[in-house]
């Protein structure tokens, strides 16, 4: 049976939940474990092995191995979901331009330099200070989410859905997220949808992020191992060994 590869910190403990959920649940399924404290300790793994830890450890390894890994953060066939204006910019072009103001925007490739955010007023900005100009940024109109839920879908079914900002009691509208997962026709065999409920009432579209490197949220182990599992073998074109 193939490695699966775990990141620990120096001290040999696990640096986060993630790490712990997915060492609990590849064992258990019978994987054998291999823990790293940095990525370049890993030299003698298979495409098969899969790699958990940080997007950048991920990253790293599926470039060693020749592998590509799209950006995702808005598919196109789900921006009818979006219920604002979506739209690309240079950060330079936000920053230097107030009339560009009131919006939200977010890095739209490469490694995540600063977290999305609403741009209202020069303090605003200390967060991409030091950040490439000319960084490409997703921008959207300004929406008030009350609530905000992750959704884990592998191989085209929902297999959990986790609250991770807001109110407990907003709940999404479930036939949105149905109607979502249909019609990401282009999607991966794991990823999460993730979606919010407006102070209107409405269930839109936040983003949608790839599979590989996602947090847990409080995904039981084992569903956790095989949604990692289920991308991973799809990135390596390695046979998918918890397709059960």
């Amino acid at each position: 049976m193939s490695k699966v590869y775990i990141r620990k910190d120096k001290n040999g403990e696990f640096e986060n939940i993630n790490q712990y959920t997915a060492y609990k649940g590849f064992k258990e399924l019978g994987f054998e474990i291999v823990f790293f404290n940095n990525i370049e300790e890993i030299i003698d793994n298979k495409p098969e092995d899969i790699v958990v830890g940080y997007i950048g450890d991920v990253r790293a390894i599926l470039k060693k191995l020749g592998k590509d890994y799209p950006e995702m953060n808005y598919p196109e066939e789900l921006h009818k979901y979006m219920g604002r204006n979506l739209w690309q910019d240079k950060l330079n072009n936000i920053v230097n331009n107030p009339d560009k103001w009131g919006v939200f925007i977010k890095q739209a490739q490469g490694t995540k330099q600063f977290t999305g955010k609403v741009i209202n007023k020069i303090s605003d900005l200390r967060s991409v200070i030091g950040v490439d100009p000319e960084t490409l940024v997703w921008c959207s109109d300004v929406v008030e989410f009350v609530s905000e839920w992750r959704c884990f879908i592998r191989y085209g079914e929902v297999i959990a859905v986790k609250q991770y900002n807001g109110r407990w009691d907003k709940p999404i509208n479930f036939e949105i997220l149905k109607s979502a997962v249909l019609d990401y026709t282009e999607s991966p065999n794991a990823y999460v949808i993730d979606l919010g409920v407006t102070d209107k009432g409405e269930t839109l579209l936040v983003e949608v992020n790839d599979g590989y490197s996602v947090g847990c949220y409080g995904l039981d182990p084992i569903k956790y191992a095989k949604f990692l599992s289920a991308r991973w073998s799809e990135l390596t074109h390695t046979e998918d060994l918890c397709n059960f």
